[in-house]
């Protein structure tokens, strides 16, 4: 039996979520769930988005830019994406334009929007348990770090400060980079680290995105 997005709008952290457009498509079978924090009108791939994926967006990277939130919408539509679950209305996006409604209401394609700071910590639990059942510590550990981050951000950390504290989570030192795979802060790294490190996301933004899984990359010197 398939899970749909009717069936998920029916798990516990959905009770504040409501479907504002696009309802038609709640029949649409959901066979992942995926974070959504970069601009996909630009780095799209046919390969980033899986098809049936319930994706989960603040907008973040799209914010400043409602014709790319409507192309996002086509985009994702296209991959065969489920729906996508809005989160921090009125904190990051300050309200869902018309725009963004029409275009999911002319698609069916469903556009949830949590009116409480439900964490995205919750959703992706909820909706991988209804999927898989899952059980994994490593999953769980790397939800608690996109959690902890998304938790600074909403409390408008910089990003020096927002880095320091994760590096101190971590007990690792890191780079940081900006969605558009820009280096915003490098904990002292050589010049020459940086290059490296940039060049490597970007040749590999899609896999990065698609497997969701850490990669090691080779420093000499």
């Amino acid at each position: 039996m398939a899970l749909t997005v009717a069936d998920v709008l029916k798990l516990k952290p959905f009770a504040t979520g409501k479907v504002i457009a696009g309802e038609n498509g709640v029949t649409r079978k959901v066979e992942h769930v995926s974070v959504m924090e970069v601009d996909i009108t630009e780095w799209f791939s046919s390969e980033l988005v899986r098809g049936a994926s319930l994706e989960i967006s603040s907008m973040y990277a799209l914010v400043d830019h409602p014709e790319r939130q409507v192309e996002a919408i086509r985009r994702l539509n296209k991959s065969g994406a489920a729906g996508l679950v809005l989160c921090y209305v009125g904190t990051v996006l300050k309200d869902v334009s018309q725009e963004l409604i029409d275009v999911c209401n002319e698609l069916d394609f469903p556009l949830i929007v949590m009116f409480s700071l439900v964490g995205y910590k919750e959703i992706i639990r909820a909706v991988s348990d209804a999927l898989l059942g899952l059980d994994n510590q490593k999953l769980r550990d790397a939800i608690d770090i996109y959690e902890y981050v998304t938790e600074l951000l909403m409390e408008s950390r910089n990003n020096s400060s927002l880095v320091m504290s994760l590096e101190h989570m971590l007990e690792k030192r890191v780079m940081y980079f900006d969605q558009n795979a820009e280096p915003i802060y490098i904990s002292g790294f050589s010049r020459a680290r940086i290059q490296m490190v940039e060049r490597y996301i970007k040749n590999h933004f899609s896999e990065f995105l698609l497997h969701h899984s850490s990669q090691t990359i080779s420093c000499p010197g």
